[in-house]
């Protein structure tokens, strides 16, 4: 994260610049989906504390989602649900990134158990 502002203005701190983008998507009639884990992303065991909230799923506003747990309407699976080498390998041999997972419903919001760990 970090998105550089124009003319040479500060570096944007993430916090600013996931607001940024939610506002833009909002002014836009989309939205931000609420995430089961906010950290997607992490730099591997060289780093182990150095981690950020770098994926994000935008949608039009009039789409329903299936909920998981926490009422989030995106899963986020992967080395997150890790710990210790387990973590390091799936960061250093299958993604640095979690996956994102989200399920369009018909209707209103739905809840299912199944999927909601």
């Amino acid at each position: 994260m970090g998105q550089q502002r124009a003319n040479s203005l500060p570096v944007v701190s993430q916090e600013e610049e996931i607001a940024d983008l939610a506002a833009d998507a909002d002014s836009n009639g989309m939205r931000m989906l609420s995430k089961t884990h906010d950290v997607t992303w992490r730099q591997g065991p060289s780093h182990p504390n150095f981690a950020s909230d770098l994926d994000h799923v935008l949608a039009t506003s009039n789409i329903s989602f299936q909920l998981f747990a926490n009422s989030a309407e995106v899963r986020v699976d992967g080395w997150n649900h890790l710990e210790g080498e387990e973590r390091d390998d799936f960061t250093m041999n299958v993604s640095d990134h979690c996956s994102i997972f989200c399920r369009i419903s018909s209707g209103q919001p739905t809840n299912d158990s199944e999927d909601a760990a």
